[in-house]
């Protein structure tokens, strides 16, 4: 892979790692929203939901339109959902492999785990 390459893979994974641009991602699953739906869904003030939209937009996971004086995001790179579903499962895949792990690292997997799948599923499935 080229050095030019490598920056570029690396300017994209960077865009994925802040925990608001995954809360953006993950509401924008479900289809287009304007950002003042975004900002109301992840508790983040409008200013920041803006710089991290454009973060996003700027490496290409999300496309936009204006209607009137609302931005509409959805996801433009279905890729995006394949990237966080891989990781997903193999956090998921490490949890079950190494056993107890600390409580306060067991909570949030737990509460990620139940987010995604609901009650009555286990950790380790293949569908994370």
């Amino acid at each position: 892979m080229s050095a030019a390459m490598l920056d570029a893979v690396a300017q994209r994974f960077r865009s994925l790692s802040e925990p608001a641009r995954l809360r953006i991602l993950q509401q924008l699953i479900a289809g287009e929203r304007s950002v003042n739906d975004l900002t109301e869904a992840t508790g983040l003030s409008q200013a920041n939901t803006s710089k991290h939209l454009a973060i996003l937009h700027g490496a290409g996971f999300l496309k936009r339109r204006k209607e009137g004086t609302l931005v509409y995001y959805a996801i433009a790179d279905p890729l995006v959902h394949d990237l966080c579903d891989l990781m997903c499962a193999h956090i998921t895949a490490q949890a079950a492999m190494l056993g107890p792990v600390h409580p306060i690292s067991q909570a949030l997997l737990d509460k990620h785990f139940l987010r995604k799948h609901g009650p009555g599923k286990y950790y380790g499935q293949p569908d994370c």
